[in-house]
């Protein structure tokens, strides 16, 4: 099953089993099978640290 197919049989569930945002979610699932390490790599200078003190907050 091709990953088109595979988007029109999760368009066609039933609202009362898969809401709109539950079908986006398993689309995005679907795609992020796709995204290489590269394209999501950052370099240390692009990442922020924060200590766990500061995030309990949150």
């Amino acid at each position: 099953m091709d990953s088109s197919n595979l988007d029109y049989a999760i368009d066609l569930l039933p609202e009362h089993e898969a809401t709109s945002e539950e079908k986006s979610i398993l689309k995005g699932i679907r795609k992020f099978g796709d995204t290489t390490v590269k394209q999501v790599m950052r370099t240390r200078l692009d990442v922020c640290g924060m200590k766990k003190k500061e995030f309990q907050g949150c």
